[in-house]
C-alpha cells in the first residue's frame, strides 16, 4: 500500500509529557482499523514499543476486533487502577494483550 489513505501516528505526548505508549499506539490503531485504513506508526525508536509491529501482526492473524482489543484494554487500566505502582506496570499493555489475546 503506497500509504496515501493511511493514519499516520506515534508516540505524541509520550515524553516530557509522560503519556502511555502502549497505550496510546493501540487508541491509535484502533481508531484507524474502525475506519478501514492502516496505521503508520512512528515508533522513534522507543524500547517500549518493540513488540508492537509482532502484537499487531498476531492480532491480525487472529481476527481480533477493534471492540475486543478494547475490551482487554480497559481490562488492563483496571487493573494498573488497583496497582499502587503504576509507573512499573504502564509498560506492560503489550505484554498483557499478548497473553489475553494471542
Amino acid at each position: 500500500s503506497s500509504g496515501i489513505n493511511a493514519e499516520y501516528g506515534g508516540n505524541w505526548g509520550c515524553g516530557v509529557f509522560g503519556g502511555h505508549l502502549q497505550l496510546k499506539s493501540m487508541i491509535q490503531w484502533a481508531a484507524a482499523s474502525q475506519e478501514g485504513r492502516p496505521l503508520i506508526y512512528f515508533t522513534f525508536g522507543e524500547a517500549n514499543a518493540a513488540d508492537m509491529e509482532r502484537l499487531g501482526q498476531n492480532l491480525l492473524e487472529r481476527g481480533i476486533t477493534v471492540g475486543r482489543l478494547l475490551e482487554e484494554v480497559l481490562g488492563f487500566a483496571d487493573q494498573v487502577k488497583s496497582t499502587e505502582s503504576h509507573k512499573s506496570i504502564a509498560s506492560q499493555l503489550f505484554r498483557y494483550l499478548f497473553k489475553q489475546l494471542v
